[in-house]
Parts: structure tokens; C-alpha cells; sequence
């Protein structure tokens, strides 16, 4: 099942008396389904832990629902709802109002639905109900939007499947796979079928599938259950019930024989194997077990595909998913080959693991882990109240009823060892399987996506940032409303904000949260990143992240993975340019062992070579899958451009060749050299004492080291004295990415705030930047366009970046200089700019939902160096900023001299 990170909950008795399962409540508990005359079926459930709330809109119509010739239309329809409807009928004036209101919503496009989302701070949500009421009636549907919207369309595929191998890849697995259903075909249409649809096919897609009959409304949060029904009555309560749309009569047939596809691409060098079984959908008796399975095989370090093929060095993946929909989709093993590896061995090594599941019982240990760790998963995506509602609104539409998801989850908890092995033997058969044998043809310095066609919503953006998406700008011909005043709203943060620093020189930051029954740790330790890379050893800071975990003085790696996943614990170690973050997640219970562990790994590590050599090759390989990732060498010309020579302009992966002669004993020297406690931040959020957090962090980390009294003084990287272009020929590839952005101010600048409000109206991220009003919705050339702020110690950058066809590549450059010129000398409007406050305000509830949330920012404001009260002040510093301070700040620091960085099929000139 993977859908929105839907995890699952485990409520049986496990293997030790020491772990004990905690949940904190069953999604579909004490959720309320009214149905209105109309048909509509309204799910509420009062989620009363952050005030925040939550609204979905879900249409009973996906691909699957399409046919030949017009496939793709349900997301294209989907687009086109954004372009205007009767009482809202300017383009892009939907999104302003949910900024106004400091929201955040998009939608997406998958096989069995389509669903409009918003988030927004708690008593706000009368208006997106009006919005979506208004869009199930009276979308205006022009004409001259489906043309535009077309080819914005066509950028999108390009970007997700043309240009990414593994979704080209998958488009033709699932073609062979399905020879009668329309899982056959992709989400987002085939190209021809995408230019091809007409005014009148959506119109007529419109009229059948959007109706109060076939949608689900799904509120959940901080809310009145009783006003908010009484809400969605008045606003959808008129709209007339439509003759049921046409059924999908299709049925699979059985599949006979064993299909086998293999896949050339000159835009990989990396080959990849896929086993897909047809399985049954989420209702089927058998996916419990079926979800047992992928566990089993691929969840976690201790997995069996993992120790067979990734520990072995035959791949640097290895992942098994059970995909559920409502109609029987695929059971499916996905193998990322590490260079040179014979396809054939994967394959046999894959044979082998699958008879062992059909001939020998999972052991009572593998079966219970999956369980724990099915249970802690839950409890830490329960934290979110959006997480809520997708998951009911999920289960509503592709079970048919949200509190299917409930005994969903019981029913786990009772598959047996006998239950893995039937399940195994009745569908991981040859004649059930097709095999799918990506081999690469391209030079040897090529990159595979690691993005697939499969298991994604398709919508209106959804690249380059985590969940963040931009549309739209304020115009002048815009609708006069009154601005609203921004919220003035008091934040009581810091506060709960508990600062401490230990003798060695270690930064303990605890924030107590005991509505979940869980603790979240962020650590942060400035210089270990790439920065500290020599000359010719790039890519040690990468691999010495990457080995802590492989064993330390104390544990052996597999004694550290099983203490961990068997509890449901969950920890990483990521390295960046000039940090190395590591977080850790656990239940209330395991906090002081998880953190134990984790202190071990951070402050002991060994480098045993067997593990070291484990992970030298599955970095190379990343290392070697960069050259053709369009995106990461546009990025990597960037920075190269604006941190000419300097060590933030290191590769964050590091080289091939660098990484080829490191040693343990070079790990270990690094390790000692830049891991220190003087440089450390750790943030303990959620249900934990202050008193406990400090004690625990004496103990663990009380006793760390530091070589030397020497602070991190990264050097001031010289000034930009003219612009700097750099381009990264890949000819093989559809799409042109490109960076362009300014040396910029750091976080404790008195201008921080202002420069953060100017860029946001500028290319923010909400959907409703001037760029992408001006790039997307005029002219089309775009999917994706946004910018983004990156501070450093001693530097900071403000980059904008897009993909587009290389012909509109000078075409975009031009309208982004043409903007930032328009934003540096015409004030801002008074709409326009009471907007980016209501935004900037409004939204803060949103960024502090969960314990996770709290604890990234909570580390970002240490690190930066900025005062924790910044966030109880945020408002009242907002509210000052005027629309001479945002010309300011543009001239000041959007200069005449930039960098860009580019990647794709042309290396066009830029003046």
C-alpha cells in the first residue's frame, strides 16, 4: 500500500517484554460520514492538537476511468480547474484568497481519484468550502485555457517520464503487464493523447464526473463537526445530484504466461530489474499478507533484498511494494544494479529469495518486526492532521469506506507465517509475472531518475521542492476586495523552548509536546559536510556520513539495525555541503535506547572496511547516476558559477575518483577532525521532560571531545563581479533546467524578513509568484517555476530555477529579468502586498504541526543564529514592511550580476 505514506498500525503483542506498542489512535476512530440528498458523502473528524485544519475534495475519476484517445484528460481537467469558475473567475484568484488566509492547497491526479486539498490555520475554512463547491459547478472551461493548458501539460510528462528513465520505464512495464485495463496507461496521458483532447471531450468529462454523487468531502482538524456539515450543506447542498458517470466495465484477464520486456536508454548507465506479479487490490483477503511481505523483503536494513543484493554489492537498490488501488494492480520487487552487475544474477538472486518465502516460514522475529515497525510508523504520521484526512479520504475512495482502513489494519496484525507463505506461492508464479530488465546504452557518465511513473499524484506541479508548489500572480485588473489585515495573532514559542549547553560545548534544545506519544531528535554538526573535503579526496565528508551506521566500539551494523527497526525506531545520517544532519524517531518508550544508539553511531563509529567498501560502491554509483540527473548537474553548474573555487562549491557526493581511493583510516581522520561537540546542535521535540532530554544527553554525549578550541570559520567566498553562465551538456534529454540567482544577505541581516517576503511575491512557492503567473499561465512555458533562499555561515544564495523546452529557454530568462527588474522599481500594490503578509502570518501554525516540524525549525533558528522570540515577533515585524522596503531590498540585493547554472539537451547563450 503506498499512498501518501500511508503506514500501518500495529496493535499485537511483539517479540519482547521491553517493547510495547503505542498508538495514539486509529485513523477512522470517532470520524463522522454524513450524506447529503444530493449524494455527497461528507467524513469529519475532530483533530484537536494543532490549530490547523484540513479540507479535501475527492472525484470517483482517475485514468482508470479514461479511454483510448483521450487518456490523460482527468489530470488535464484537473489543471484547467485552477483557470477560473463563476463566482471566482479570474485565473489563479482561488489560490490568492487561500494565501490570504495563510493556506496551502494543490491537487493531484492518480488512477482511481482526483483530489483537491487545502490546509490552512483553524477558523479559516469557510471560504475554501465556497471554492470548492464552486469548482464541483462552475468551472468555466475556456477554450483558450485547454490550448494553453495543453503544453504545460506536455512539459510535465517530459519532465516526469520522457526524461526520467525509470518512468519511461514503467510506462512500458505497465503496458505489458495490463492488456485489457486501464492501469495500462499513464496518469498523465501519452503525448499525442494530451495535445490531441479538445474543448469539448473536457467538457463533456466534466458534466460526467463532477457531481456531488460522485465526491467525498473530507474535513479534519481543529474544528466545529457540527458547523462545518452545516457549512458544506449550505455551500453544496444546491447542486443537483447527475446521472451516474459511465462505469468501468474492464476486467483483467488472468495473465497465462510470463511477459518480458527489456528497456534501452541512452539516458541511464545503470541498469535496473523489476518482477511485477498481478495482486490484489486493498480489499482483497490477501493484501494484509501481501503487505507482510514487501516488509519482509525490502523495509529496512535488516530486509532480506537488502542484505542479498545490496550488502553483496550487486545493486544500490532494492525495494518491494504491494501498490493497492481499488481494481487489482501490482505486487512489484524494483532493483537499481550497481555498474557492471550481469542482470542475470539479480534475477537469480530474485528467484532465490522468492522460493524461500514459498518454502520456508518467515521467522516469528521478521514477522513481528514488520508489525512494530508498521505500528511506529503510524504513530509518528499521526502527529499530522492533513495525513488524517488523506488517509480517510484514500480509504473512502478505494475501499469504499474510510473505516475499511481500521480493520485494514487489524487484519495485519493477524497474518501468520502460513499466510506469507501462501500468499507467496499463489502469486509469485512465472505465468503471473512480468519482468522488466532496464539496460543502459548511454555514455558511462549518465544518470538515472529516480523517479517512476507509478504510486505518484499527478497535478499541477509537484517538482524540485518537498510539497511546495507555485501558481499565479496578483494582477492589476484583479478583483477589487478589501485586503485583509494580516493576523496579528501572538505565538507563544519561545517559550517552550528549553536552551542548553554542555560542558563540551554541545547545544541541547528541548521543546516538550505530550500530545503524541512519540520524540523526534534533528541534530546538526556545522563543517562536516562537503566543505571539509580536500582536494583529492572529494566525497570523503559523503562516505563517512554515509558509515557511521556500519558499526561503532560497541555494536555491530547488524546489532544497530536490529535494535532500531525491531522497535520501530527510525534514524538517519545525511550529508550536505556544510552540515551533516542526523535525526532520529521513536515511541515515548524507546526514546533513551533509540538516543543511546544514535549517540553511539554519531560519536563512536569504527569504519570496519567490508562496510566501508558496502557503501563506496552504492555511492559511486550515485556518484556516476549524477551525470545525467538534468536537475542535480544544473544545480552543480550553479554552484560552481556562484562559489567559484570556494569549498561551497564542493560536490555534495563528492567524484568518482576521489571517492575510489578513500580509506577507512581517511574516514576515521575526517571523522575526528570535523565531528565535534563544540559544533553540534541537537533539538529533542515531543513527549519527553526537559530534565529527562538533558540527562540523557550528559550521559550519551556528555563525554565527546573536541580535537581543538578552533571554530568553524568557513572563508567569505569573493564577490559576483560580473555574470557568471555555466552549461552541462546532456543531448539526450527533452528538458533544459536552469538555476539563476544572487549572492544574498544572511539570516540575522535586519532586512532578512523583508528580502523573505519580496522573494515570495517575486517566485514563492504557494502558487501565486509573478513568475509563475507571468512563465506558466501567459505563456505556457513551464511546468514548474519557484525560487528559494539558502543560507550558509558565511554565505547565502537566492536561486530561481525551472525546466522548460530548451527553444522557450531564453524566452524564460527574459521574463525573469524583466520581473526582478519590475520588482526593484514598481512598488508593490497594496493587495498584493497585504496578501504576502496574510500568507507569511497566517501559515506559521502550519509550519509548527508536528514535533518534526518543530524541531527543524527550532535547529534552522539555533544554526542561523537567529533568537527563538524571532517567531513570537514574526507577525509584528511582518506588518511593518512596506512597499518601498520591498524595492529596497530587491535593488540591494538582486544585482546586475548573477549566476546560472544549466543542464539539458541545448547550451543556449544567455546575455
Amino acid at each position: 500500500m503506498k499512498r501518501f505514506g500511508i503506514a500501518l498500525l500495529a496493535l499485537a503483542t511483539v517479540l519482547c517484554a521491553s517493547f510495547s506498542v503505542e498508538t495514539f489512535s486509529q485513523p477512522g476512530k470517532d470520524a463522522r460520514r454524513t450524506i447529503l440528498t444530493n449524494g455527497l458523502t461528507v467524513i469529519t473528524k475532530e483533530i484537536h492538537t494543532a490549530p490547523v485544519v484540513s479540507l479535501s475534495v475527492w472525484y470517483r475519476v482517475g485514468s482508470r476511468n479514461e479511454s483510448t484517445g483521450i487518456t490523460g484528460i482527468s489530470h488535464l481537467l484537473e489543471h484547467l480547474a485552477f483557470k477560473g469558475t463563476k463566482n471566482f473567475p479570474q485565473e489563479g484568484e482561488t489560490d490568492r484568497i487561500i494565501r490570504r488566509l495563510g493556506g496551502s492547497g494543490n491537487a493531484g491526479t492518480n488512477v482511481d481519484y482526483t483530489v483537491y486539498y487545502v490546509t490552512l490555520p483553524s477558523g479559516k475554512l469557510d471560504p475554501a468550502i465556497d471554492i470548492e463547491a464552486d469548482r464541483m459547478k462552475n468551472l468555466l472551461l475556456k477554450p483558450e485555457d485547454v490550448d494553453m493548458e495543453r503544453p504545460v501539460v506536455a512539459e510535465e510528462r517530459k519532465m516526469r517520464n520522457e526524461d526520467s528513465p525509470t518512468g519511461l520505464f514503467w510506462e512500458e512495464i505497465n503496458s505489458v503487464a495490463f492488456k485489457v485495463h486501464p492501469y495500462g496507461w499513464p496518469i498523465i496521458g501519452w503525448m499525442t493523447d494530451i495535445m490531441g483532447i479538445n474543448h469539448d471531450d473536457i467538457t463533456a468529462y466534466y458534466a460526467s464526473h463532477y457531481a456531488p454523487n460522485n465526491a467525498v468531502v473530507v474535513v479534519t482538524g481543529d474544528m466545529d463537526s457540527e458547523k462545518v456539515i452545516e457549512k458544506i450543506k449550505s455551500a453544496f447542498g444546491e447542486i443537483p445530484k447527475a446521472p451516474a458517470p459511465p462505469p468501468m466495465r474492464a476486467v483483467e484477464p488472468e495473465q497465462k504466461v510470463e511477459k518480458r520486456i527489456v528497456f534501452p536508454s541512452d539516458k541511464s548507465n545503470l541498469a535496473y530489474v523489476v518482477y511485477a506479479w498481478h495482486a490484489p487490490s486493498i480489499t482483497g483477503s490477501d493484501s494484509p499478507a501481501l503487505e507482510v511481505v514487501s516488509e519482509v523483503l525490502s523495509s529496512g536494513l535488516e530486509s532480506r533484498l537488502r542484505k542479498e543484493l545490496v550488502e553483496t554489492g550487486l545493486a544500490s537498490s532494492a525495494d518491494a511494494t504491494h501498490d493497492t488501488n481499488q481494481d487489482p494492480y501490482l505486487f512489484y520487487i524494483e532493483v537499481e544494479a550497481q555498474p557492471g552487475t550481469d542482470t542475470a544474477l539479480i534475477e537469480k538472486k530474485l528467484d532465490e529469495q522468492i522460493l524461500k518465502l514459498q518454502t520456508e516460514k518467515v521467522t516469528d522475529y521478521e514477522l513481528k518486526r514488520a508489525k512494530n515497525r508498521f505500528a511506529a510508523r503510524e504513530t509518528f504520521e499521526n502527529e499530522g492532521i492533513t495525513a488524517y484526512g488523506r488517509k480517510i479520504g484514500w480509504f473512502e475512495l478505494t475501499a469504499g469506506d474510510y473505516s475499511f482502513l481500521d480493520r485494514y489494519l487489524e487484519s495485519i496484525q493477524k497474518v501468520s507465517a502460513e499466510d506469507v507463505m501462501k500468499v507467496s506461492k499463489k502469486y509469485f508464479t512465472p505465468t503471473n509475472r512480468t519482468v522488466g530488465i532496464l539496460v543502459p546504452t548511454g555514455a558511462p557518465s549518465g544518470a538515472i531518475e529516480k523517479q517512476s511513473g507509478h504510486g505518484v499524484d499527478y497535478g499541477r506541479f509537484g517538482a524540485g521542492k518537498t510539497s511546495s508548489d507555485a501558481k499565479g500572480e496578483i494582477e492589476a485588473k484583479e478583483k477589487k476586495a478589501a485586503p485583509e489585515t494580516p493576523q496579528t495573532g501572538k505565538f507563544e514559542f519561545a517559550s517552550r523552548i528549553k536552551r542548553h549547553v554542555l560542558k563540551n560545548g554541545l547545544v541541547l534544545l528541548v521543546y516538550e509536546n505530550h500530545t503524541f506519544p512519540s520524540v523526534h531528535v534533528k541534530g546538526v554538526i556545522r563543517g562536516a559536510g562537503s566543505y571539509g573535503d580536500s582536494k583529492d579526496g572529494k566525497g570523503t565528508a559523503q562516505l563517512s556520513a554515509r558509515s557511521l551506521r556500519r558499526g561503532t566500539k560497541k555494536r555491530t551494523f547488524d546489532e544497530i539495525n536490529m535494535a532500531l527497526e525491531y522497535a520501530g525506531s527510525e534514524m538517519s545520517v545525511s550529508c550536505g555541503n556544510e552540515t551533516v544532519v542526523f535525526t532520529g524517531k521513536y515511541l515515548k518508550k524507546e526514546f533513551a535506547g533509540g538516543f543511546e544508539i544514535l549517540a553511539d553511531v554519531i560519536t563512536n563509529p569504527l569504519f570496519p572496511p567490508e562496510g566501508v567498501n558496502v557503501e563506496k560502491e552504492v555511492l559511486s554509483a550515485d556518484i556516476a547516476a549524477m551525470g545525467k540527473d538534468t536537475r542535480q548537474m544544473a544545480w552543480q553548474a550553479f554552484v560552481d558559477s556562484i562559489y567559484s573555487r570556494h569549498p561551497y562549491s564542493n560536490p555534495v557526493l563528492g567524484t568518482a575518483s576521489g571517492v575510489k581511493g578513500l580509506t577507512p583510516g581517511a574516514l576515521e581522520a575526517f571523522h575526528s577532525e570535523t565531528y565535534r561537540p563544540d559544533r553540534t546542535i541537537i533539538v529533542v521535540a515531543g513527549d519527553v521532560k526537559d530534565s529527562d532530554a538533558v540527562a540523557l544527553a550528559e550521559k550519551y554525549f556528555g563525554d565527546w571531545k573536541s580535537p581543538d578550541d578552533v571554530k568553524f570559520d568557513a572563508a567569505v567566498p569573493a564577490p559576483l563581479p560580473i555574470t557568471v553562465i555555466k552549461t552541462m551538456s546532456l543531448p539526450e534529454k527533452m528538458q533544459e533546467v536552469f538555476f539563476l540567482g544572487f549572492p544574498s544577505l544572511k539570516p540575522t541581516d535586519p532586512d532578512y524578513e523583508t528580502f523573505r517576503l519580496m522573494t515570495d511575491i517575486l517566485a514563492g512557492t504557494d502558487l501565486t509568484s509573478r513568475l509563475y503567473n507571468e512563465m506558466r499561465e501567459k505563456e505556457g512555458l513551464v511546468y514548474y517555476v519557484y525560487g528559494y533562499y539558502l543560507p550558509k555561515t558565511s554565505a547565502a544564495t537566492f536561486q530561481i530555477t525551472a525546466g522548460l523546452a530548451p527553444e522557450n529557454f531564453q524566452r524564460a530568462i527574459d521574463i525573469l529579468k524583466e520581473q526582478i527588474n519590475k520588482i526593484k522599481n514598481d512598488p508593490v500594490s497594496e493587495m498584493e502586498l497585504s496578501d504576502a503578509k496574510s500568507f507569511a502570518i497566517g501559515r506559521m501554525p502550519l509550519d509548527l504541526e508536528t514535533n518534526e516540524q518543530a524541531a527543524a525549525l527550532i535547529s534552522d533558528l539555533e544554526y542561523q543564529g537567529r533568537p527563538f522570540d524571532s517567531i513570537d515577533k514574526y507577525p509584528s515585524v511582518i506588518e511593518k514592511i512596506t512597499a518601498d522596503d520591498i524595492m529596497r531590498v530587491a535593488r540591494k540585493y538582486m544585482t546586475d550580476f548573477y549566476a546560472i547554472g544549466a543542464a539539458g539537451p541545448a547550451t543556449p547563450p544567455v546575455p
